[in-house]
């Protein structure tokens, strides 16, 4: 470091570190602020009873992990099926060069979901 460097502060540098304070004084009163959270959801989230924490996460995982299950699944099929194309002869059929191929390889899932 240079022995010639100022210890005085412009105008714009204490706005700067005032708002940086701010933000300290939220965090340390509001430890879910990072996520999004009000202070309200927090004490809410914080203040939630366990048996029905668990109850809810249940019904949650009940609903979601058979869905995400199936996508999972049509994923897989879809990889190995657009592989089998190419080897049976997709890219002469539509005219595709290697470069069209990987496109079509890494965008897949838009394919499925648009047509």
């Amino acid at each position: 470091m240079s022995k010639h460097m100022s210890t005085q502060h412009d105008g714009g540098s204490s706005t700067s570190i005032s708002k940086d304070l701010e933000k300290v004084n939220v965090y340390e009163h509001n430890k879910y602020a990072g996520m999004g959270l009000t202070h309200e959801e927090t004490d809410f989230y914080e203040n939630f009873p366990e048996d029905q924490r668990k109850a809810m996460i249940r019904k949650v995982d009940l609903r979601l992990v058979p869905v995400l299950a199936v996508l999972y699944l049509f994923s897989h099929i879809d990889r190995a099926n657009i592989g089998n194309a190419k080897i049976e002869g997709m890219m002469e059929d539509l005219g595709m060069s290697g470069i069209q191929y990987n496109i079509v390889y890494v965008h897949r899932i838009d394919l499925i979901f648009v047509s």
